[in-house]
């Protein structure tokens, strides 16, 4: 029987180790963690003293990014834009504290940051609750449905801040496993590229992940459910007509808006406005855009497609 209120993932920070990351890397160093495939999921701490890659907390071999909690994260890629090996994929997998109970509404939530180093982002990231331990043997996609995943057009591409995704479903019963990654294959995984002189040589998209939470209280695991931990897009309406954006505001509230084609490039940026912007997109040439909204505090990213 579940205790009310308690997160069933042990070791949710990753704190616990039964060794520093150094000579031997990786996430089974983490106690009670694993892969769940043959892709390597990595493990940081800031115990790291040396080794043949540097795993330390803050600054490590992809990028720099302080824990969330305590001094310990993991690592994995979601994504290797390469043609071979195609769909590489990396999770991290533990056994809960006790099966989830059939019937029962559970929370779930986790944080991720985008790791500084990478040239790709995406939006498809989530969890799937499993009944049995998964060791698949290879480096594929997991093909399964998570019961949560990040929200589409939500494109995970905050290197500074730690982003919360979150949800809850009704468990069927039975599920004792967590497992977090993504569990598309390269051609239904949706992706942006963040490419600069400075991050070519890590063609991926690479999450650190801390602070995992299973509860059947949603406070525990960081509050209400079912609203994007940015909350931004309910704050903002983003319409098309004709060839006229209009990115409009109901808080009066300064905001920054950004223009980006698929690719990344940066086309146009409006700095300071108040509720409303209007943007001719004529010049443009037909495709996917990426509309980028923020404030002081949060970020949130909408796909718009410009016919001709």
């Amino acid at each position: 029987m579940t205790v009310g209120g308690q997160n069933l993932v042990p070791n949710p920070s990753f704190e616990e180790y039964s060794s520093c990351p150094g000579q031997t890397i990786g996430i089974q160093l983490a106690n009670g963690w694993s892969d769940a495939n043959t892709g390597t999921a990595d493990y940081y701490n800031s115990c790291y003293t040396t080794g043949f890659v540097n795993m330390d907390v803050p600054n490590n071999f992809i990028g720099s990014q302080t824990a969330l909690s305590g001094v310990a994260y993991a690592g994995i890629i979601a994504y290797e834009k390469s043609t071979t090996p195609l769909h590489y994929r990396e999770y991290v997998q533990t056994e809960l504290s006790s099966p989830l109970i059939g019937g029962t509404e559970y929370f779930v939530s986790f944080n991720l940051a985008h790791a500084d180093s990478c040239c790709f982002t995406t939006d498809d990231i989530g969890v799937f609750l499993s009944t049995t331990m998964i060791n698949e043997s290879n480096y594929l996609n997991i093909n399964s449905n998570p019961q949560i995943a990040n929200f589409e057009d939500n494109f995970l591409n905050d290197n500074t801040n730690w982003v919360q995704i979150k949800g809850s479903f009704i468990a069927t019963g039975g599920e004792e496993f967590i497992v977090l990654g993504n569990f598309k294959d390269d051609y239904s995984t949706d992706t942006l590229s963040v490419c600069t002189s400075s991050n070519l040589d890590f063609m991926s998209a690479y999450y650190y992940i801390d602070d995992v939470c299973v509860s059947t209280d949603s406070l525990t695991c960081a509050g209400t459910v079912g609203i994007p931990s940015n909350s931004l897009e309910y704050l903002y309406d983003i319409i098309l007509n004709n060839h006229m954006l209009i990115i409009e505001s109901n808080q009066n509230a300064a905001f920054n808006a950004s223009i980006y084609d698929i690719t990344g490039k940066l086309h146009h940026q409006f700095v300071n406005q108040q509720n409303l912007v209007l943007y001719n997109t004529s010049h443009l040439n037909s495709g996917i855009y990426l509309i980028t909204i923020s404030n002081e505090l949060e970020r949130f990213t909408k796909k718009i497609f410009i016919h001709p």
